[in-house]
């Protein structure tokens, strides 16, 4: 049955890194690559990578799998935050999958294992079992006939034999020790977010997301190298999924099942025809031939023609053949390719560790200060930035803890030109001036950035009475200096007195704040997470500023002119971008 699974063609495509050089990777000339987070918390920096990687590669469109294969840490709420932050920062058409879509095909290899004498039934105790695979010790289970494997399953589905877990026959004694009979069926009497009760046999990871992946046409694989010693239990488990072969009366009961609870049918099957027809017709099937392959990418528009709505097709509309073909068939051989883990000084990416910090300390998923995509954007970093640092890493073998400066030196490139200037002074440096011999009291349009006239304008307000920065006035005292989008000044006393000196020949250039028509502002500096491996509790730094009132219709980040860069959080709420802070010129 080696002609079920397509043989992949490949192609050279590279990625151009700074750091690590050109790497050239094989991958299939009309690659199909998923990502397949699990629902059990948000989406962090380590998804990041994950998700850029095979996000690059892929084409017009990308596979989002939500892996549902353990309910005991899985929610709505995680699942439908990874769905929004991904529509966030997917450059490119996404469609979405759960691995529980796929149980019962999941329940039918497993079946089909048995039979083949690729599974058997085993009841040793966990601790047991640990020892014993670690060992490499083989329990009487092992040999147990393909009858009682069978027998012993199907009352496993039907919650009998509690004890009981199905393990994959491989080698109990390789010395890859992922290979040593891992569980691939097991029990969890936990509500499923989406299923409810229907289901007390799960399939582990390491089952479901070779076999899934061959279903939904996937080409190639990009994971981090925590998992290469699993790549061969992949590949062994790909290796006998070609070995299978079933006939459409072994899944009538299946098939019934589908018509009665899928409701995605249509959707999934459009899929395939729209985006994986030349990939699909590489592959010859022993069950499939090419002329059915052509006849059901046909049959659904011959419904909708007749129907002339797919609304009003149902699923009693469909021949069996569709339903094995979306959620039964394999349909390729994917290929995996290794990546490095990408971790940062002083913070943590397991989600155990982070669910500990924010219950502990009163914290929440998208606090600036947890290392989340909606955490990180809160801390003003600019998607496009994160996607170049994780592209310029390539797939880079050598696992590194990072520090921050290069990732934030990146996204200070990308926000320069997207970020509005302002003006803005910290309340504890106000100092106030009266300019003295002129009435002002009026507005101007000025450039919200004078090398980037696309963001616009703002309106600034001149009026007799303006606020200075007291550092700025220590220096400037007693020469003449410019105000920034007004006029040359001179400071005397408590008042100061405009000239009409060049502003251009002005030797110290300094911002202000007009009194009337400002804004009092929350300042927000979050740094690292983690102080010596424990919860930074002075990893927040608050304090006031005041600012020009058109700074709260401002949006994304804004520079403070000779402050720094912040993220527009809430409405007067500005968080500081990490490695931004300026130096004040004169």
């Amino acid at each position: 049955m080696e002609s079920e699974i397509s043989n992949i063609t490949q192609e050279k495509l590279r990625i151009k890194g700074k750091d690590q050089g050109n790497l050239e990777i094989n991958i299939h000339k009309q690659p199909i690559l998923r990502f397949a987070p699990e629902p059990s918390g948000y989406l962090h920096l380590g998804h990041a990578k994950a998700f850029f990687l095979n996000h690059h590669f892929s084409k017009d469109f990308f596979r989002v799998r939500i892996d549902d294969t353990n309910p005991l840490k899985e929610t709505l709420e995680y699942e439908n935050s990874i769905k929004k932050d991904l529509l966030m920062i997917s450059s490119k058409r996404l469609f979405f999958s759960r691995s529980s879509d796929y149980f019962n095909a999941l329940i039918f290899y497993a079946h089909k294992f048995i039979e083949l004498g690729y599974a058997y039934a085993d009841n040793t105790p966990v601790e047991q079992m640990r020892d014993e695979r670690d060992k490499g010790i083989e329990n009487e289970n092992r040999n147990n006939s393909v009858e009682k494997n069978k027998e012993i399953f199907v009352s496993m589905l039907n919650q009998k034999n509690k004890e009981y877990c199905l393990r994959a026959k491989i080698d109990i004694k390789h010395k890859n020790k992922s290979l040593r009979d891992p569980v691939i069926f097991r029990f969890n009497f936990v509500h499923h977010y989406i299923y409810g009760d229907k289901y007390f046999v799960y399939p582990t990871y390491d089952f479901a997301c070779p076999i899934i992946d061959s279903i939904e046409c996937i080409t190639n694989v990009f994971r981090s190298n925590e998992y290469r010693d699993r790549n061969a239990q992949y590949n062994w488990f790909i290796k006998k999924l070609k070995t299978v072969t079933f006939n459409k009366c072994e899944l009538s009961e299946y098939i019934k099942e589908e018509k009665k609870e899928n409701s995605k049918i249509i959707e999934d099957f459009l899929f395939f025809k729209n985006n994986c027809n030349e990939l699909i017709h590489e592959s010859n099937f022993n069950i499939y031939k090419k002329e059915n392959i052509l006849s059901l990418f046909n049959f659904l528009d011959e419904k909708i023609t007749n129907h002339n709505n797919s609304d009003k097709i149902t699923n009693n509309d469909f021949n069996d053949e569709l339903i094995i073909f979306n959620y039964y068939l394999p349909k390729f051989a994917p290929e995996i390719v290794d990546f490095s883990r990408m971790s940062f000084e002083n913070t943590i990416l397991s989600k155990r560790n982070l669910k500990e910090i924010i219950s502990d300390n009163k914290l929440t998923w998208d606090d600036p200060r947890i290392p989340t995509i909606r955490g990180i954007i809160r801390k003003g970093l600019n998607i496009e930035a994160l996607k170049e640092y994780v592209l310029m890493q390539g797939v880079a073998q050598k696992n590194s803890v990072f520090s921050w400066d290069k990732l934030w030196s990146i996204n200070k490139k990308v926000i320069d030109d997207l970020s509005g200037r302002y003006f803005c002074i910290e309340e504890k440096d106000l100092v106030e001036f009266v300019i003295s011999d002129v009435t002002l009291n009026y507005y101007k349009s000025v450039p919200l950035h004078r090398k980037n006239p696309s963001l616009g304008e703002k309106s600034l307000f001149y009026g007799d009475i303006i606020y200075l920065n007291k550092n700025d006035v220590n220096l400037i005292k007693d020469s003449e200096f410019t105000l920034m989008y007004f006029s040359c000044a001179k400071i005397i006393g408590n008042k100061i007195f405009l000239t009409d000196s060049d502003v251009r020949k002005s030797k110290h250039k300094i911002h202000w704040v007009p009194k009337q028509n400002s804004v009092r502002i929350k300042l927000i500096n979050y740094t690292d997470l983690l102080r010596e491996d424990k919860f930074n509790h002075e990893s927040k730094e608050e304090e006031w500023g005041v600012a020009e009132e058109e700074v709260l219709k401002a949006k994304g980040v804004v520079q403070f002119e000779r402050m720094g860069y912040y993220y527009v959080d809430q409405k007067g709420i500005f968080n500081l971008v990490p490695y931004t802070v300026q130096v004040k010129k004169y």
